[in-house]
């Protein structure tokens, strides 16, 4: 299960007992022309997990991460008006340098 990353100090630990790092980026949608994103939270993902792009999408959805509107006051702070993670968000990979963005099935990785 992925951990959400809100100390950044936790990450060196964390990538030491095998958790890779990822970066959740909603969209921004509304008024901007063209597409922005937003860093939403850092993730720590364990290594072993093959389906790593579905279990960030699992837990980023708000009622996992937000059940009782926790989520709420953090959002009204940010350009972002949605809780769960949704088609055209992004997942991104420092390590790797690998992006996906979330599409009508799956994901797609963004080159």
């Amino acid at each position: 299960m992925p951990a959400i990353i809100n100390d950044k100090t936790q990450f060196p630990t964390l990538h030491g007992f095998g958790f890779v790092r990822a970066e959740v980026w909603y969209e921004v949608r509304g008024e901007l022309s063209g597409t922005a994103h937003y860093l939403m939270v850092e993730i720590a993902v364990p290594c072993e997990n093959n389906n790593v792009l579905e279990a960030i999408f699992s837990v980023m959805q708000g009622e996992n991460w937000s059940p009782n509107g926790e989520a709420r006051p953090f959002i009204e702070g940010t350009p972002v008006r949605h809780t769960s993670m949704s088609m055209g968000d992004q997942i991104y990979f420092p390590q790797s340098g690998k992006c996906y963005e979330v599409d009508v099935v799956g994901f797609k990785e963004i080159k």
